[in-house]
């Protein structure tokens, strides 16, 4: 469930210490950031993030894409290019 279905003001009110209507102006003003929050996180999300300050599953994703060897041969590789375009 999205935030943008659940409209649960109060959370995203507390993590950006904004009103409701300050929120609501975001969204007329078609701000990227209420796209981004309202596209990619759950409410779930937010709850965890208030409560512990971080979202396990980026953690975790993040600590699996350090492990995984073809993500790191792609890193070295664009590095690689970045140092021999310049």
């Amino acid at each position: 469930m999205r935030v943008k279905n659940v409209l649960d003001y109060k959370l995203l009110i507390q993590i950006f210490n904004i009103t409701r209507q300050t929120w609501n102006n975001w969204k007329k003003e078609n701000r990227l950031i209420v796209t981004l929050i309202e596209k990619y996180f759950t409410k779930e999300d937010l709850e965890e993030f208030l409560q512990t300050g971080k979202i396990t599953k980026f953690d975790n994703y993040k600590t699996y894409m350090e492990q995984d060897k073809d993500f790191q041969l792609f890193c070295k590789f664009k590095e690689f290019m970045k140092q021999n375009d310049s």
